[in-house]
Order: structure tokens, then C-alpha cells, then sequence
């Protein structure tokens, strides 16, 4: 699969996507009641940083950010802003939009088979159900709330 074209799925476009692309939807669904300028995190500039977005009907439906962050003294891509808008929950876009991206990086960059993020709580059963597993007790992030560490490995 190329990273660089768009994979059509049900009717949404899987692709890379520009940070202002993505950043509406990742303040409405994980920063609602929050100034904009929350949904900008860090490292989304940098150029080893990699945004993708699930692209439906001219608008984005699901988005998620990938960024060049060791874990443990390894060689890691940190998952940060996933976020699906409510509309489309539980169709199947995060799961597809996370696979997508997880090849593209792979693609990319084969040495790097090591994944991980810091998952709400809430969405930890997701990241479970594709092969994330915890690797922490839960933590709080203020003002966001219960976090968990999760890690997954590509290597074969």
C-alpha cells in the first residue's frame, strides 16, 4: 500500500491530512470547551511528524497523529489526538484509519516497529480489540482525565 495515495473505504478517503485538516475535529471530540488553540499539541510541526485523516462526504470524520517519540530509550511513533467524529462511532473508521496509518509508518519506516500512546481510559478496550496492550496503571492528565500507557509491536 502507498502512503502517499488515497484508499477509498466505504466511501471515506484514508490519507495523510495537514494538521489544520485534522485540528477542528480533534477540538471538538478532545478538547470541546477548550480554546482552539488546545487541539495544537506539540510536535505537530515537526517533520517527522505524520497526520493522518479518514475524509467522508468533503469533511474529516476521523483523524489521528503520529509523532517520532522514543519510549524506553527505543525507537517509537507516539499515538496522539485519535479522535472519530460522534457520528460515525462504531462504523469501523478508527480501527480501519489506524491500520492505515500504522502501515503507511511501517512502509516508511521499517526499523521503527514500536507503538505507543497514551489512551483515555474510556477507549482503552479499542486500542485492546487491535492489538495495544497497557503497560501502565491508570494516571490522570488534567484536565482531560484517566489515562492508561498502551504499547504494540510490529516486529515480526
Amino acid at each position: 500500500m502507498n502512503a502517499s495515495l488515497p484508499e477509498s473505504l466505504d466511501g471515506l478517503c484514508l490519507r495523510h491530512a495537514s494538521p489544520a485538516e485534522i485540528r477542528p475535529l480533534r477540538h471538538a471530540v478532545l478538547r470541546a470547551g477548550q480554546p482552539i488553540s488546545a487541539a495544537h499539541f506539540a510536535g505537530d510541526d515537526a517533520a517527522d511528524t505524520h497526520h493522518f485523516g479518514a475524509f467522508g462526504g468533503g469533511a474529516v470524520v476521523g483523524c489521528l497523529t503520529f509523532l517520532l517519540n522514543s519510549l524506553d530509550d527505543e525507537p517509537a511513533w507516539q499515538l496522539r489526538g485519535m479522535a472519530t467524529d460522534p457520528a460515525f462511532t462504531g462504523r469501523g473508521v478508527g480501527s480501519q484509519l489506524l491500520a492505515f496509518a500504522e502501515q503507511a509508518l511501517r512502509s516508511e519506516r521499517p526499523d521503527i516497529v514500536l507503538f505507543w500512546c497514551n489512551a483515555r481510559v474510556p477507549a482503552a478496550g479499542f486500542y485492546r480489540l487491535l492489538g495495544w496492550r497497557a503497560v501502565s496503571d491508570a494516571f490522570v492528565i488534567e484536565p482531560i482525565g484517566p489515562h492508561v500507557k498502551m504499547v504494540k509491536s510490529l516486529a515480526t
